[in-house]
């Protein structure tokens, strides 16, 4: 495919996902510089090129171009078209949450079929493993993850979003990808801190029908905590892979 055909992919995923136009703008150019369809060193398009191309104004672009530039995933100067940063060069913080939000993320390319979504306190016995107060209502999401280009469910997902963040959930439905970006731009904060865990349980039965398991099989649970710099937590997600069905592998 080619560069201009793998933009008008992104583009058609991004605006489906309910975001102001500079937000649109800016998801879908830095999803095109985390895969290399712009690699290191090479410049973007012209201001009045993108303003074509998204069909919107120089001051939306400008707005987009701004969140890349804050993001470390762009340099500029006045009068000359922005270049893709090389990664040596970004902001510490800055590398480590793309790293943190690519690396391990099996919600790229796909939707939340959302089961369930209401403001509820979390059980006693839930919130204490997970680390999240009992006596607060958050919002709890719970659904399917589902392959945009198949639609098939790949795996049970719950999410457990601090108050603060609950807009959020009148964009889930729509979203295509990780949530870390969508929360990070509708609220103008950063994730500065992503913890993984992974570990092996039954497979309950609300997580059965769409994945083709049986109730106590084994199935593979990913729990995510995000924090915001100040520690705090913004949201915790869990997912329940059945078997045979995601596999990770480091090389070193």
């Amino acid at each position: 495919m080619t560069q201009a055909g793998d933009e008008e992919a992104l583009e058609a995923s991004e605006n489906e996902a309910g975001l102001p136009l500079y937000l649109q703008v800016a998801s879908t150019l830095r999803t095109a510089i985390l895969r290399e369809i712009y690699p290191v060193g090479t410049r973007l398009p012209t201001e009045e090129a993108l303003c074509e191309r998204f069909e919107v104004s120089r001051h939306t672009i400008r707005e987009a171009l701004r969140q890349l530039r804050n993001d470390g995933l762009i340099t500029s100067r006045p009068g000359s078209r922005p270049i893709v940063a090389s990664p040596l060069v970004r902001a510490p913080e800055v590398l480590a949450r793309d790293i943190g939000a690519d690396f391990f993320d099996y919600t790229i390319g796909t939707r939340l079929d959302i089961a369930t979504m209401d403001m509820a306190r979390i059980a006693p016995p839930l919130a204490h493993e997970l680390g999240l107060p009992g006596d607060e209502e958050w919002l709890c999401v719970k659904g399917y993850r589902v392959n945009v280009e198949d639609g098939r469910a790949t795996c049970w997902n719950e999410y457990f979003i601090r108050p603060d963040y609950a807009l959020i959930g009148r964009l889930l439905k729509r979203h295509v990808g990780p949530v870390i970006p969508l929360l990070e731009d509708l609220f103008e904060t950063r994730i500065a801190r992503i913890t993984r865990s992974i570990s092996a349980v039954p497979m309950p039965s609300e997580a059965c029908e769409r994945l083709a398991a049986q109730a106590g099989a084994p199935a593979l649970r990913i729990v995510v905590r995000s924090e915001t710099p100040d520690g705090t937590v913004a949201f915790v997600n869990r997912s329940l892979h059945p078997r045979g069905t995601l596999t990770y592998a480091i090389q070193r």
